[in-house]
């Protein structure tokens, strides 16, 4: 993802003001892909919406503190409600994450990481304030929750997304897949062969030997084939299919 915002951990943030339409109170959703470039001791935070006066609105993140779990805050502080974290999936620094929320009153609160599974939670409407709208910290009574490392195209809607709209979303802005280097030249074997792949610019390498199946999610792993990881020991007779992509 080569357009995205660096933030260093101590005192920048990106700052979308205090417009009315980046403080969604029913039916929305929100969308960030994120790269930490080192794990926090404490909360960091991608997006959220503060006031120092009427307090928060929500924080979309991650507790490094006291849970370890990517968490969803609505008009939380110092133990206010907490809503939809999805626990025990600590991130890889280095590695880009796609992280959606969506809500609303007849729905309720969803939460995914890389358009998997949702976690599902009651409805708390986001407090109005009159605070900004900020990317990379919070603002809230002199917090310093700042994140280290990358955020790329964070998006807001005024509409709940549905799970088929958000997997839409992840795999547009996933790299493009490429194709890797076979160590041994496309031709027709009477015997095993031993075949490494290699791809420009590293990120994760996908086989399978079946056609049109080998797939990158360009981000942690294949779909519908195998990660290379070594050698691949391919039959004779066998054609060995493999595509490479993500950062």
């Amino acid at each position: 993802l080569p357009y995205a915002g660096h933030f260093n951990g101590t005192d920048n943030f990106v700052n979308l003001g205090n417009s009315s339409t980046l403080n969604p109170t029913n039916n929305f959703s929100m969308t960030a892909w994120v790269n930490f470039a080192s794990l926090p001791s404490g909360e960091v935070w991608f997006i959220s919406r503060d006031d120092a006066s009427l307090g928060q609105s929500f924080n979309l993140g991650w507790d490094g503190a006291f849970y370890g779990w990517w968490e969803w805050q609505v008009n939380g502080y110092y133990g206010e409600p907490y809503t939809n974290s999805i626990p025990l999936m600590v991130p890889t620094v280095g590695q880009w994450y796609f992280v959606a929320v969506t809500g609303g009153s007849s729905t309720g609160y969803t939460m995914s990481i890389n358009a998997g599974p949702s976690t599902v939670d009651s409805w708390i409407p986001p407090a109005t304030t009159t605070g900004n709208t900020v990317i990379g910290a919070q603002t809230y009574a002199g917090a310093t929750d700042n994140f280290n490392g990358r955020i790329e195209d964070v998006r807001i809607y005024d509409s709940v997304l549905t799970p088929s709209q958000i997997a839409a979303i992840y795999h547009a802005v996933l790299p493009q897949s490429g194709t890797p280097t076979f160590s041994v030249a496309a031709a027709t074997y009477s015997s095993t062969q031993s075949v490494t792949l290699s791809a420009t610019g590293g990120g994760v390498i996908c086989y399978s030997v079946t056609p049109g199946t080998a797939q990158t999610d360009g981000v942690t792993g294949c779909i519908n084939s195998t990660k290379y990881s070594g050698a691949v020991s391919v039959p004779a007779n066998e054609t060995l299919y493999a595509v490479s992509g993500g950062t």
